[in-house]
């Protein structure tokens, strides 16, 4: 996706530009109410880095 966002870009600008683009065309938001199963992992994960 990266690739496909920044291959026409001339400078950084246009790359930035062209990424935040694809994601805010491709990023299912909001995500779902209850987390899906398998999230209380990344939780746990994000307490550990603490």
């Amino acid at each position: 996706m990266v690739a496909e966002s920044t291959i026409d870009c001339y400078n950084d600008s246009e790359c930035v530009t062209g990424f935040y683009t694809m994601l805010h065309e491709n990023l299912d938001l909001p995500l779902p109410a209850p987390p899906p199963d398998g999230a209380e992992w990344i939780e746990a994960y994000r307490h550990w880095l603490r």
